[in-house]
């Protein structure tokens, strides 16, 4: 049986070392997830964004765990309008 379809957002949080790579884009080329950047603030120093991820469960996490090992800061969220901290 095929797995389910599933979207899952996430805050994710750059380092400023990653801030001119193509992080998505290259995640994207290499695992069956699509991603919908619903709004980001990107500046020298580093960066954060909120990213509706799709696809089969299992690929979402591979997602997940891929942008963590380069570095990234994944904090799922269920709750998309309220994803900056204080």
């Amino acid at each position: 049986m095929a797995a389910l379809k599933a979207a899952r957002w996430a805050r994710l949080i750059y380092p400023e070392r990653l801030v001119e790579l193509p992080v998505l884009c290259e995640m994207c080329s290499k695992l069956k997830v699509l991603v919908n950047v619903a709004h980001a603030s990107i500046h020298n120093q580093g960066g954060e964004a909120l990213v509706l991820f799709s696809g089969k469960q299992d690929e979402i996490n591979s997602a997940f765990e891929y942008l963590r090992n380069l570095g990234v800061t994944v904090e799922e969220t269920t709750e998309p309008d309220n994803w900056r901290r204080g």
